[in-house]
């Protein structure tokens, strides 16, 4: 086996995903010092899925590359008006990346790949929305518990009716602004924000009337 330089310095990530690789049997393929890149170096870990068990495997690929993964889910939440948690779409992009691997799926280059796996997490955490929850999201505490109630439903809108209500929720645009922005109608921006904001708005203020009715009715009774 050709030597190898295991002190290379570089990020304590690359490192131990190096030393990993170093330390398998008969990788006789490898460069003789850790690449630059960590997507070169994850690179290399594909080449050697077979050679790891699953859970070191996902580790040492979660270390390399989940912060990037993370930035990345969070831009493509925004890029696509999704109303999902950044965090998870991270995670499940890594596991996509591993599962598609070991079913033969695997594309270059990796920057490539990971786009793809990220449409693909994000696309099976629409599909089950207890999943993917969003965290977070809105400028008040009553907006971040609408988001919450909304998710499911606005997650299965097409992109313009969820950029209306991501404009409304998250940026805190009024309808008028929101149409100026996105150059769509002013009806259309109105229709969408009255039928599944204001009236989600307006759900649990009837709720608590309606609990208040009964709740005095039942004091009636009892006199």
């Amino acid at each position: 086996m050709t030597p190898r330089d295991e002190t290379t310095p570089t990020t304590p990530d690359m490192r131990r995903a190096w030393r990993a690789l170093c330390s398998l049997d008969g990788a006789r393929d490898l460069p003789r010092s850790i690449p630059d890149s960590a997507d070169a170096l994850t690179e290399l870990l594909f080449d050697h899925v077979m050679d790891f068990d699953s859970p070191h495997f996902l580790y040492l690929l979660t270390n390399l590359q989940i912060d990037r993964m993370d930035v990345a889910a969070r831009s493509f939440c925004v890029e696509r008006a999704l109303f999902l948690d950044p965090g998870f779409l991270a995670e499940e992009t890594l596991c996509v990346l591993f599962h598609r691997t070991i079913e033969g799926k695997r594309i270059r280059p990796f920057a490539r790949w990971a786009r793809e796996a990220l449409e693909q997490a994000a696309h099976d955490a629409v599909a089950q929305p207890d999943l993917a929850q969003p965290r977070d999201l809105g400028r008040s505490p009553r907006d971040r518990r609408l988001v919450r109630e909304l998710a499911a439903s606005v997650n299965s809108l097409d992109e313009s009716s969820r950029r209306i209500i991501w404009r409304h929720l998250i940026d805190g645009f009024d309808a008028h602004r929101i149409a100026q922005d996105t150059g769509l109608p002013f009806e259309r921006v109105e229709f969408v924000l009255e039928h599944v904001v204001e009236s989600a708005r307006k759900a649990p203020s009837t709720r608590k009337r309606s609990s208040k009715k009964r709740l005095a009715g039942d004091s009636d009774i009892a006199d």
